[in-house]
């Protein structure tokens, strides 16, 4: 178990219940989404000081920052603001409910995927979007979406009894894969292939794939509610809070995959045969 102790990130920070946390490079800010408020807050580091951006009143289930621009889903619908984020609010009408979005590092290649009752992705940073929702025998639900660095798409929901993981690369339709175990909470992938996976369960224990879900591996930790998974450098981090299973953050060291030995190249001599 770690035994690292851990201090406030801010000593003024404003009362909030917090669902979602992403950083936003172009400016250094923290964004914080927040629970049945009506405003999202961010912390500037350059100013360490936190401050606050009026939206709509609700949940913040998801939200993704691909360089300028802020996207977020509160409550059912996708919000996003302009580049300077001082008119407002658009709204995106995405079929029904959205669910989850996350968007690619690469500047060159903007990338967005959207999950809900329809499922889109955008190639220009959200201007247009195009309609990519598998078909209804594959996926049907609130789906959570993931996006490898590598530009892999997941998507997946948890259930007691049921749970669904669906992968595409880029460019290919999506296909599923078998779960280890039903109650998926979180998805991550390894920064440099994304064909490795870990999913987090609640309760049922954390997996690992190096193969985007054909096979998986049990790498233990049953009896906790697994909210949030982290890779940093050689272990992978794994944090829980619940009133009835066991809360903490767990760490396990991870063993690096290996790779394939490469057949040599160099030419050899036959031997000479015997006289």
């Amino acid at each position: 178990p770690v035994t690292q102790r851990w201090s406030a990130f801010s000593e003024n920070t404003p009362v909030m219940g917090g669902w979602v946390v992403q950083y936003d490079a172009f400016r250094d800010w923290l964004w914080f989404g927040l629970h049945d408020e009506d405003r999202i807050n961010f912390y500037d580091f350059k100013n360490s000081r936190w401050r606050g951006l009026p939206c709509a009143e609700g949940q913040v289930r998801s939200l993704a920052v691909w360089r300028d621009r802020l996207f977020t889903i509160v409550g059912r619908h996708l919000y996003t603001t302009d580049d300077k984020m001082e008119r407002g609010w658009k709204a995106f009408a995405c079929g029904g409910y959205c669910a989850s979005i996350v968007s690619n590092k690469d500047l060159q290649r903007p990338y967005l995927f959207l999950t809900g009752r329809r499922w889109y992705e955008s190639h220009n940073g959200g201007f247009r979007w195009k309609d990519i929702t598998p078909p209804p025998h594959l996926v049907t639900g609130r789906f959570k979406a993931h996006l490898g660095a590598q530009g892999r798409r997941y998507a997946f929901q948890g259930g007691l009894l049921n749970g669904t993981l669906v992968t595409a690369a880029p460019g290919q339709s999506f296909e599923k894969r078998p779960l280890p175990a039903s109650d998926i909470r979180v998805l991550i992938t390894d920064p440099q292939d994304d064909r490795q996976v870990w999913i987090g369960t609640w309760g049922q224990g954390v997996f690992y794939s190096p193969d985007t879900g054909k096979t998986w591996k049990d790498l233990k930790l049953q009896g906790v509610e697994v909210r949030y998974l982290v890779r940093f450098q050689d272990a992978l981090y794994a944090g829980s809070s619940n009133l009835v299973f066991n809360k903490g953050l767990y760490r396990q060291k991870i063993t690096p995959k290996t790779r394939p030995r490469q057949p040599s190249t160099r030419s050899v001599r036959p031997s000479r045969p015997a006289l």
